[in-house]
């Protein structure tokens, strides 16, 4: 093998050990975090959160990292970890999205009203390789997740897969069918 063949492999093996880790970590650095809200109409905001084991409410928030505007990683807060959020099945019409801590335990993630009620929050309308995520209110009606930054910039909630295998990948030993990101609308 010569040495040029050598750095290319080198250098392809950190690519995807980089890639790895950006999608397990806590980012680095982040500008801003935003909120990440379902939105109802008349302008009425429900926070999004994961359900721990023993039913507390977890934050859900949407993480900008330096110099990236335009994806923005989705992560539950519990304890300062941050927990990934995928979608962890193709099931249709609507897939669950989940909240997964260290030991492989699966938390359901909630649209939650200022008045205590809980909506599910699911991948629907799968599109190629986006899914729309939206909280399923009791008549069927889907409504939208958003982020929110702090100077009130907006962004979708999507399911995205960057693999063509049905399985995305595994994190804390749990398979996922797709990542979850706030991205730019089109």
């Amino acid at each position: 093998m010569n040495s040029i063949s050598t750095r290319r492999t080198g250098l392809r093996c950190l690519t995807i050990i980089g890639l790895m880790f950006s999608l397990l970590s806590v980012p680095a650095k982040s500008d801003t975090v935003w909120s990440v809200k379902a939105i109802l109409m008349h302008d009425t905001f429900w926070d999004v959160k994961a359900i721990g084991t023993d039913g507390d409410l977890i934050d859900v928030k949407a993480f900008e990292e330096v110099g990236n505007p335009y994806i923005l990683d989705v992560k539950a807060i519990q304890a300062g970890k941050l927990l990934p959020i995928k979608i962890v099945s193709n099931e249709t019409p609507f897939a669950p999205v989940k909240a997964i801590q260290e030991d492989g335990t699966i938390l359901d993630i909630k649209a939650i009203s200022p008045e205590g009620q809980m909506l599910d929050v699911k991948g629907t309308n799968p599109n190629g390789k986006i899914f729309d995520i939206k909280a399923i209110a009791p008549d069927g009606e889907l409504i939208d997740i958003k982020a929110i930054s702090p100077d009130n910039r907006v962004r979708d909630i999507k399911g995205l897969k960057m693999h063509s295998e049905e399985i995305e990948g595994k994190v804390f030993d749990v398979e996922f069918f797709a990542n979850i990101k706030a991205l730019t609308p089109p």
